[in-house]
């Protein structure tokens, strides 16, 4: 009878498990690294839309909120498509990067303006400014009354005539499927960049490419470097060189 309890008690907590294994969204992830996995279900959302609910909360620095409109671009265009046209003080004017150079801020009529007349430009603004209340922390917004997050057709973005680099910035690269589907040091940057092209509808360098690849892994040039300065490198070396020592080889734990 008691052997039968036990059973039960152990069928019991197998379901458990496994009703928890399904709750847990991030099931699967490399440990330390759910924080990333959360990043790439913006950069991947399941439906392949970006959620504007997302752009309307406070932020607690204004660099999070400028990450946050450069996912909802990327998404959109494929491109890093937005340029911070005034950043300083309470508030950062975000604008086209094919306006880089074609477009000003009039402080006097408190509009954006084109540098030459008869200019045509993107309709892409986006105000970010800090919130202060009293007993209570300062935060960022991104004001939905001066946002307008549409690309009209005089835009340059994506185009030969345009002025600006778009390359998708290593943070947002670096979280997307096709680029933690490799895992091996030893791919090259011309495989992560053609997986990229295909699967993702995105063109970058092959060193830009493998630069999204190590951070995305955690990897770093110096760490791959200093990785050749350890021990347990060096024995490797010497066993393979068969330089030996009295007759015997590096190895560890050898004393003599």
């Amino acid at each position: 009878m008691q052997a039968n309890d036990d059973n039960e008690d152990e069928d019991g907590a197998v379901e458990g498990l496994v009703d928890l294994g399904l709750a847990n969204l991030y099931q699967g992830a490399p440990i330390h690294r759910e924080e990333q996995f959360r990043n790439s279900n913006l950069v991947n959302p399941p439906n392949g839309k970006f959620d504007q609910s997302l752009l309307w909360e406070p932020f607690q620095t204004c660099k999070a909120a400028y990450a946050t409109l450069e996912v909802e671009s990327f998404i959109n265009k494929k491109v890093n498509g937005i340029y911070q046209l005034e950043n300083g003080g309470n508030i950062c004017r975000v604008v086209c990067r094919g306006d880089v150079g074609r477009i000003k801020w009039n402080k006097t009529r408190s509009k954006f303006e084109p540098t030459r007349r008869n200019t045509h430009v993107c309709s892409y603004r986006a105000h970010i400014r800090k919130i202060r209340k009293k007993d209570h922390r300062p935060h960022w917004i991104i004001d939905p009354k001066h946002t307008e997050l549409q690309h009209n057709a005089r835009c340059l973005l994506g185009t030969r005539h345009c002025p600006s680099n778009t390359t998708v910035r290593k943070r947002i690269l670096k979280d997307i499927k096709e680029v933690r589907a490799f895992t091996d040091r030893k791919t090259r940057g011309k495989q992560v960049a053609s997986s990229i092209q295909v699967n993702a509808q995105v063109k970058v360098r092959d060193v830009h490419a493998k630069m999204a690849w190590n951070a995305g892994n955690g990897t770093s040039p110096k760490d791959f470097q200093e990785s050749f300065t350890r021990l347990p490198h060096v024995i490797k070396h010497l066993n393979s060189a068969k330089r030996e020592v009295r007759g015997k080889g590096w190895l560890v734990g050898s004393t003599g």
